[in-house]
């Protein structure tokens, strides 16, 4: 069935529209190192909101430093449970996880493979590197002038440790368990900041962790992943990325070219911005990383400030959201730019574009886009690709004018 959509593209904004939504500006001291915020268009999607308090955003990582400084006031605190008094207060199995749980702890990789874990309420155990850096992208609070700005500052991280402080134990392990436990918690996001290398035979699909995935889904819970660092173009199989259901990111440099080590294939949703990214570190440190991992941070923020617009939208709409406003990056192929109209994009490896997130939040709405009719706002002359619920490519624009486009 057909649905005609009225989509209105506009190039350039009113004077009363760039007032309104003027990219905002920080006095963190590291802000102007962060240049993913522009070139994702964030700064101005923060004009419109910096996130809800009561969004959660589960972080399934190496922990985190919970005394960085850039991140005080951004952990969730969970109010049922009394900090180190040795009872579980809220009857949910896990004894003083105030700010998150440790599934791991320091266990080997034989004790693991034993079903041996040390698991407790310390998430900051062992040496959190990618947690902490994510957490920050995703949440640091900002205008303290120290350090950098989150994406959604107003949310809040739960830290869910799934990696063992010990170095000879590597893998990610008892995530389905983590994401059971993001969910009871209340979690409105949850991103799995690791990817398993497609090349390692450890890297196999779980009915427990698709499962629980899938409860997510029912309940509006949005699920992000990278989509890992090998450099893999074809059809490579990535978990957690390749489930059904998640959010799968790439990474693209600061050209906004396609990281070189950055995996891609049909079922990636969304690139952003992955190459030297500044966030805070452990031990109260800031740096720079890179990799899918930092891109997919960049993603959870801006699906946190999606879902705090739009707190009961399903979550397909969200990602549709995501979608449709991405721009096409410079280094795709011509075969983008001249795709027809219904070409599907579970066929066609390359059907994604980079995250603009202010024309995510948007586009489609009357009231905040100041228009009487939906409106699609097209940032100068940057061309789109709309793509149908389905995946389906509906259309590519560009240039100012009117469009009527046919949804599938």
């Amino acid at each position: 069935m057909f649905v005609c959509v009225l989509l209105c593209v506009f190039v350039i904004f009113s004077v009363f529209a760039q007032a309104q939504f003027a990219p905002l500006q920080t006095n963190d001291s590291l802000a102007s190192q962060q240049y993913a915020l522009d070139r994702l268009n964030i700064r101005r999607a923060m004009s419109v909101t910096t996130g809800s308090l009561n969004i959660v955003i589960a972080v399934i990582s190496d922990g985190c430093d919970l005394r960085h400084a850039d991140l005080q006031g951004a952990i969730f605190v969970n109010r049922g449970e009394i900090p180190n008094n040795g009872i579980d207060d809220d009857s949910n199995g896990y004894i003083d996880d105030v700010t998150g749980w440790d599934f791991v702890g320091n266990t080997t990789a034989r004790e693991a493979g034993l079903g041996i874990y040390r698991e407790d309420a310390d998430v900051s155990s062992g040496t959190p590197l990618n947690g902490t850096h994510c957490a920050g992208i995703i949440a640091a609070r900002s205008n303290n002038r120290i350090g950098i700005t989150g994406i959604a500052q107003g949310c809040t991280i739960l830290p869910i440790k799934v990696f063992s402080d010990n170095p000879d134990n590597a893998n990610a392990q008892r995530v389905a368990d983590a994401l059971q436990y993001a969910i009871s918690m209340g979690a409105q996001v949850i991103y799995c900041a690791f990817a398993r290398n497609p090349l390692n035979v450890v890297a196999t699909f779980s009915s427990a962790e698709q499962a629980w995935i899938a409860e997510a889904q029912k309940r509006g819970i949005i699920v992000i992943a990278p989509m890992g660092d090998q450099g893999i173009v074809a059809e490579s199989v990535v978990y957690p990325a390749s489930y059904n259901g998640v959010i799968a990111v790439g990474a693209t440099d600061q050209n906004n070219s396609r990281m070189v080590r950055s995996n891609m294939g049909a079922q990636t949703t969304v690139f952003a911005s992955g190459d030297n990214i500044m966030s805070t570190l452990p031990n109260g440190r800031y740096g720079t990383l890179s990799g899918t991992v930092q891109a997919g941070a960049h993603i959870a923020g801006i699906m946190a400030l999606l879902r705090s617009v739009y707190p009961n939208t399903p979550v397909p709409q969200l990602v549709q959201r995501l979608r449709s406003t991405s721009i096409i990056p410079p280094d795709v192929p011509s075969l983008l730019r001249t795709l027809p109209a219904g070409s599907n994009t579970t066929r066609d490896p390359l059907m994604y574009g980079i995250a603009d997130a202010f024309s995510a939040i948007i586009v489609n709405n009357a009231t905040l886009s100041s228009r009487t009719v939906p409106a699609l706002v097209a940032m100068e002359t940057t061309p789109y690709l709309l793509c149908a619920p389905n995946g389906t490519i509906v259309s590519q624009i560009s240039g100012s004018g009117d469009h009527t486009l046919r949804l599938r």
